[in-house]
C-alpha cells in the first residue's frame, strides 16, 4: 500500500510532468523526491542517479552557502525568487531562473516545489550586449581624443 506522500507526490507529479521548465521536489531534509523530465534533461543525470540525492551534494561546496540562503528565503517566506545556476552531469553550469514554493503534503511534511528556467540564452544575449557596449565606449573614448587633438 503507497503511503500519503507517495499519493500525494504522484498526483503532483502528474501535473508537474506536464510543464516546459525543469522541477524537482524536495524534502524537509533537503533530499530530492520527484524531478520532472525536462529537469532531467536539464541536469543530465537519470531519475535514478538524481532521487534521494541531497540537493546540496550536487554543488560544489563554494556554491552551498549561497544555495542554503535561497532555500532558506524559500522556507522563511514561503517562496523565493532568484537566478543560479543548475550543475549538469559534464560539468557545465546551466544558468537558470529559479521561482520555489514550501508547500505541506497531505502528511503536513514540507517539500519544495523548485521550477527551473533555461535563461541560457539570455545570459548569452547579456554577454554580447556587454561586449558591444564596452566597444562603444571605447570607440566614444578615441573619438574623444581625436577631437582634442584636432582642436589643438
Amino acid at each position: 500500500m503507497k503511503s500519503a506522500q507517495q499519493l500525494w507526490l504522484e498526483q503532483v507529479g502528474n501535473v508537474l510532468e506536464t510543464l516546459n521548465q525543469g522541477v524537482i521536489i524536495n524534502d524537509e531534509r533537503k533530499q530530492i523526491v520527484f524531478a520532472n523530465s525536462k529537469f532531467l534533461e536539464m541536469i543530465k543525470m537519470s531519475a535514478h542517479d538524481l532521487l534521494g540525492q541531497s540537493i546540496v551534494n550536487l554543488y560544489p561546496p563554494e556554491d552551498v552557502t549561497p544555495l542554503l540562503e535561497f532555500i532558506a528565503r524559500r522556507e522563511t517566506h514561503g517562496r523565493a525568487l532568484y537566478e543560479f545556476y543548475i550543475p549538469q552531469a559534464d560539468g557545465v553550469r546551466l544558468p537558470v531562473a529559479v521561482t520555489s514554493r514550501q508547500v505541506l503534503g497531505s502528511d503536513g511534511q514540507a517539500f519544495g516545489i523548485v521550477t527551473a528556467t533555461d535563461i541560457s540564452a539570455l545570459k548569452q544575449t547579456e554577454a554580447r550586449l556587454r561586449e558591444a557596449n564596452a566597444q562603444l565606449e571605447q570607440r566614444y573614448r578615441e573619438i574623444e581624443e581625436e577631437l582634442v587633438l584636432a582642436a589643438r
